[in-house]
């Protein structure tokens, strides 16, 4: 997912011939849309204007064979796909760190989430090792804004 398109790609998916979907807006830049088809990459329209979205991404994908995405992805693709019903479930991963800085994001930006944001906890796990000895927990969530049942659903017991 990119609005500028200006990333690059490991040498790794070329070399393993494995097929590369780009996932951009429709205001994205034409030269760069056109470099990337030009290295054989399927560039996917995903998002009105300048920003991707949450469904049409989803949708885009889902007509292309895929039933499952793993996103790794900052709070605006994390709070459109919140806001549209699109995400069901959430795996977080949170270190037992406090880390301090000049500026601080929270998961989401813009106005509260409302129901879309609400979680319910399925498992938990915690990792006492990793990472350095801080450790972590893994959590598994379903999304109260889910349109698919999932959350509803829970098939590890």
């Amino acid at each position: 997912m990119s609005r500028t398109l200006d990333f690059p790609i490991p040498p790794s998916l070329e070399r393993h011939e494995q097929p590369v979907h780009i996932i951009t807006a429709d205001d994205a830049p034409t030269d760069r849309v056109a470099f990337w088809r030009e290295r054989g990459c399927e560039v996917v329209f995903g998002g009105r204007g300048t920003s991707v979205e949450g469904a049409p991404m989803i949708r885009a994908l889902g007509a292309r064979g895929y039933a499952r995405l793993y996103l790794l992805a900052g709070p605006q693709m994390l709070e459109t796909v919140l806001r549209d019903g699109s995400l069901s479930r959430l795996y977080l991963t949170l270190t037992h760190q406090l880390i301090g800085g000049e500026m601080f994001h929270t998961l989401t930006a813009g106005p509260r989430l409302g129901r879309a944001g609400r979680l319910h906890l399925h498992t938990l796990y915690y990792d006492p090792v990793a990472p350095k000895g801080t450790g972590q927990w893994f959590a598994h969530s379903t999304c109260g804004g889910s349109r698919d049942g999932l959350r509803r659903t829970y098939p590890y017991g």
